[in-house]
């Protein structure tokens, strides 16, 4: 996780025809949308580091929204630019681009769709493996089943103007519910051993390796006391727990200076 690009993806309108292949007629989709929102952790750290003051954070996340082999939409709902008619040959390339010379990890909110619209396309991201958030959500939620994007949004308090169901809109969403899940999750363990990042045990993988300034997803929660919660604040986490979690992560940091 210190050194990795996140690619989100969310298919949307899938429109199938039927095809013969082998003798046999079967549906196959023509067309769909898709959402792709890239956060690369490289700009977590050189943001953190380097104390840059955005005026939105969630900038951090660049977000596309593309009509594949189908014309864009009559009335544009996509919050985060504008929807691109593409070829499936353009979008290939895309991807290519993306993750070019990057270890990348693929997310999405209820995978199994969306990567079934991509192998039929025979779209690659060359991941190092797939995050479920439909999934992954049941560790710091506790949900025993899996809710609904909007629900997970509306536990961690992000808030999202403009209507879900649009993929490009899903997807940066649903890398924000990524971001909002590792600090809460980073919170209820840290919380849990009390006494200090030094006694989060090294399984501890995915929040916290080796506590150095590499690592940017612990350099992301360090820092999440300075200007008014920061990353915290802007991921949807504006709880009580967030003002304990500032104080703490400030006392400690105070320890350690001294």
């Amino acid at each position: 996780m210190r050194d990795v690009r996140l690619i989100c993806v969310d298919t949307d309108k899938a429109r199938r025809l039927p095809q013969e292949l082998e003798g046999e007629w079967k549906m196959r989709i023509k067309s769909f949308h898709l959402g792709v929102a890239i956060l690369d952790t490289r700009d977590l750290r050189d943001v953190i580091q380097n104390r840059f003051k955005l005026d939105n954070l969630s900038d951090l996340i660049r977000t596309y929204q593309f009509a594949v082999q189908d014309s864009v939409p009559g009335v544009e709902r996509f919050c985060f630019g504008d929807t691109e008619a593409i070829s499936v040959e353009d979008l290939r390339r895309r991807f290519v681009e993306w993750r070019e010379g990057r270890d990348v990890i693929g997310v999405a909110y209820s995978a199994p769709g969306d990567l079934a619209v991509l192998k039929e396309f025979k779209i690659s991201l060359n991941e190092i493996c797939w995050i479920d958030l439909a999934q992954a959500q049941y560790i710091p939620l506790q949900n025993a089943t899996a809710p609904s994007l909007a629900v997970v949004m509306n536990r961690l308090r992000i808030r999202y103007a403009g209507k879900l169901h649009v993929p490009g809109n899903d997807a940066h969403f649903a890398m924000r519910v990524f971001l909002g899940m590792a600090v809460l999750d980073f919170w209820c363990e840290w919380s849990h051993w009390g006494n200090g990042l030094s006694d989060i045990p090294p399984w501890h993988e995915l929040m916290i390796t080796n506590h150095d300034e590499d690592d940017a997803v612990t350099t992301l929660v360090m820092t999440a006391h300075q200007d008014r919660l920061g990353i915290v604040l802007k991921t949807g986490l504006t709880t009580r727990a967030n003002t304990r979690l500032a104080g703490k992560l400030a006392k400690e940091r105070m320890n350690e200076d001294q």
